[in-house]
């Protein structure tokens, strides 16, 4: 696996945390256990600003673009850019929510592949 699938997982996992309202499918490829629980705290905070709002989610999804890299023999810093769609309905009608979030993302090279940090 390079660094490149690694990243793609990663990204793939917040997007799936951020439906399920749950950190859990980022454990599978983030070491960082002080990360998960933040991010568990922020998607089930949006997954109750939703409820609230009587909003039933449809589908998300996540572009990623690469801002840059820099590579080294131990891994990978990545700056990223992920545009977000979030699709929702509240009674009859549908929206969706469009957010642009940057992020700089290490990705360590480890004897079993690549995992981000």
């Amino acid at each position: 696996m390079s660094w490149k699938t690694a990243l793609y997982n990663y990204v793939h996992a917040k997007n799936q945390a951020e439906l399920e309202g749950s950190a859990a499918p980022l454990e599978a490829f983030v070491s960082d256990s002080a990360y998960v629980r933040k991010q568990d705290v922020k998607v089930r905070r949006l997954l109750h600003s939703y409820r609230d709002r009587d909003a039933q989610l449809l589908r998300g999804e996540t572009k990623l673009r690469l801002q840059g890299v820099k590579e080294s023999p131990y891994g990978v810093i990545a700056d990223i850019q992920l545009h977000r769609f979030l699709h929702y309905r509240i009674g009859a009608i549908e929206h969706q929510e469009e957010r642009i979030e940057s992020e700089r993302v290490i990705i360590e090279s480890r004897v079993n592949g690549w995992q981000v940090q």
